[in-house]
């Protein structure tokens, strides 16, 4: 029975001093009645190849992403686009012939020996200009066409007689817009018409006087 009590004891003290070896230390003298906790001591941790930073070195550069540039155009090509450039480029070609050339109004008899030629701008006013000729004399070196009629008489010769309305320019929005009546003494309208031109083109009315 004594064997079995010593045999114990050594294993109990066996446990006591092999807890040093785990770097665990713990104190079992404390004062008889106190109240206060154990106090234990924790070794450092070794160090883990984990918590090592790895090395930058000049050999193995970071790589940095060109940035997005979003103000940049596909170069994907639409199909549609050059069907769309010819479609405009004829409009705009069409366009430009139907002004940049010299409009007819037409011709009229009558047997009165004078008439009113008025003109007014046939759009909004922007400050159209033209000049008129009268068989081939100008008669009006600079007309503005405003948003009323303004005109002059003139007496016609027999035979023909030729009026002609240059476009000096275009205005701020273009073309050179104007309508126009031909009326006798008492007011009555004889004729009339309207022209779209560019620069440098005349509209032109013949009146022939029996």
């Amino acid at each position: 029975m004594k064997f079995l009590v010593c045999l114990f004891l050594l294993l109990c003290s066996e446990v006591i001093f092999g807890q040093g070896d785990l770097g665990v230390k713990t104190s079992l003298s404390l004062p008889s009645g106190s109240l206060a906790p154990k106090t234990t001591t924790i070794a450092p941790k070794a160090p883990s190849i984990f918590d090592t930073p790895i090395p930058k070195t000049d050999n193995a550069p970071l790589k940095v992403d060109k940035p997005l540039n979003l103000s940049q155009q596909n170069n994907f090509v639409d199909p549609n686009t050059p069907h769309v450039e010819r479609l405009n480029k004829r409009e705009g070609n069409e366009a430009q012939k139907a002004i940049r050339k010299d409009q007819y109004l037409g011709d009229f008899k009558t047997k009165v020996t004078t008439v009113m030629i008025s003109y007014r701008d046939a759009a909004a006013v922007d400050g159209d200009l033209i000049k008129i000729y009268v068989n081939g004399t100008i008669v009006r070196a600079q007309a503005y066409l405003d948003s009323d009629f303004r005109g002059f008489q003139l007496g016609l010769e027999l035979g023909f007689n030729k009026i002609e309305f240059e476009a000096l320019n275009q205005g701020s929005s273009g073309p050179n817009t104007a309508e126009m009546l031909v009326t006798d003494e008492k007011g009555n309208q004889l004729n009339s018409g309207s022209w779209n031109l560019a620069t440098g083109f005349k509209a032109s009315i013949i009146i022939i006087r029996e």
